[in-house]
């Protein structure tokens, strides 16, 4: 298992949605980009002052959701007729 979730960690562009609690409870969450040690603890960089840096101030209580991107091509069919 953890070498599947390895894998899937590895694949680029490394974002996620980091999901924290402002101060009076609400849901906040934010796009970031992330980095992932040897050991699968996930790293994100943020400046102070960002909700995410401050709601994690209150709750240490926060989610994550990854989002794997693969290139996918689409065909369209441009050559319609114009005429109504």
């Amino acid at each position: 298992m953890e070498q599947v979730l390895q894998e899937l960690i590895n694949k680029q562009p490394k974002l996620c949605v980091l999901a924290t609690v402002s101060r009076d409870g609400s849901p906040e969450s934010a796009v970031v980009g992330y980095a992932v040690k040897d050991d699968l603890t996930l790293i994100f960089i943020t400046k102070k002052g960002t909700r995410k840096y401050t709601n994690l101030g209150y709750s240490h209580h926060v989610g994550t959701f990854g989002v794997n991107y693969e290139c996918v091509q689409v065909k369209t069919n441009t050559n319609r007729d114009t005429n109504t």
